[in-house]
């Protein structure tokens, strides 16, 4: 992605999986896009954007038809939520991200 926001393989419980990308921000996990599994023909792909420390709202996440449209879409999502993001906020969600002890870091 562009502008200060890359896609990098989404590691949970130390595994991986195609097409499964966390989308960082000054190396903050923002968000997650990956292809939709789901029920229906096409290709789908899942998108949400946001952080733990604050509520999501439904126009933060959602389906799209192809790679391109999952990232203009949390592009668009993006844009709304990280001018109201406050350093207090940012600094808790980096201290969540780094506890080593969650059970998503769990091997």
């Amino acid at each position: 992605m562009e502008h200060g926001l890359f896609l990098r393989p989404c590691v949970i419980g130390g595994e991986t999986k195609p097409d499964d990308y966390s989308v960082i921000c000054d190396d903050l996990i923002i968000g997650r896009i990956y292809r939709y599994e789901g029920s229906g023909t096409g290709d789908r792909w899942a998108w949400s954007a946001g952080l733990s420390v604050i509520p999501q709202h439904p126009r933060w996440r959602g389906l799209a038809g192809s790679l391109k449209e999952a990232k203009a879409a949390f592009r668009q999502a993006w844009n709304e939520i990280g001018p109201d993001l406050t350093y207090d906020d940012l600094k808790k969600a980096r201290r969540i991200q780094g506890d080593r002890s969650r059970p998503w870091h769990r091997e």
